[in-house]
């Protein structure tokens, strides 16, 4: 009996890396490539029905990539997160990262991001999965915030924790709702405009916990004020021998 388990565990273990090998190479190189080749063509083309068209291709195909990226992401790290994995994150740099490439992929500076810290932050964590889960609720922040206003990013370090809130405005979506974007229950509705890419979000979910962390969605009524809020617990340094 402990053979054959053995010999499933193994099975399911070589059809991972293949499902892996197919997300990668057979899906996510033609998708970089189409990206590509939708970007040069928005520089050569003044046919405005046509840049309409190549702009969907484009943002679509952004959408299909990050999904994968979080899968990959869950497949490599599976439930825990290995000490050899972790690196020291500046909190600063890396969201003035994120908030350049947002602004080159939507191509659009409407959007405003400020970022709050009381003290510069630095941690230890999985740098990758960090910059995956970031750039996620921002993207998300951005597309529900009401059009033209600021969305406010605060960090702080509380005990063995790293707090990190995204605050937007937004007076039509109840707490119930936004929370609910990180559940499996919300993959199963349709036509909810508002909520665009709940696919991600409820991966997101699923991402933080292998970093020991916890994602919380919250309403504020007396501001029309929406947050997300992602806390991490602080990772030790791998031990030295």
């Amino acid at each position: 009996m402990n053979d054959i388990n053995a010999e499933s565990i193994i099975d399911l273990q070589n059809e991972k890396k293949y499902f892996a090998s197919i997300l990668s190479h057979d899906l996510r190189s033609p998708l970089s490539s189409i990206v590509l080749l939708a970007s040069y063509i928005k520089t050569k083309s003044d046919n405005p029905e046509m840049l309409q068209y190549i702009e969907l291709i484009e943002q679509s195909s952004r959408k299909e990539l990050h999904l994968m990226a979080t899968l990959l992401s869950l497949m490599r790290t599976g439930t825990t997160l290995k000490s050899e994995l972790l690196e020291e994150v500046d909190l600063r740099s890396e969201a003035d990262k994120i908030f350049s490439a947002l602004i080159i992929e939507t191509n659009s500076e409407q959007f405003k991001c400020t970022l709050i810290l009381t003290s510069e932050i630095r941690f230890l964590t999985n740098l990758f999965i960090f910059k995956t889960l970031f750039n996620s609720l921002l993207t998300h922040a951005i597309k529900l915030s009401a059009p033209k206003q600021k969305v406010i990013i605060t960090a702080n370090k509380k005990d063995s924790s790293i707090i990190i809130q995204i605050k937007f405005l937004n007076d039509k979506i109840t707490e119930e709702d936004l929370m609910l974007l990180f559940s499996s229950d919300m993959l199963l509705k349709d036509g909810i405009k508002e909520f665009p890419d709940r696919i991600d979000l409820y991966f997101c979910q699923k991402l933080i916990s292998t970093l020991d962390g916890t994602i919380h969605a919250k309403v504020n009524k007396s501001d029309n004020s929406c947050s997300f809020m992602m806390i991490l617990k602080q990772q030790n340094p791998p031990r030295t021998i």
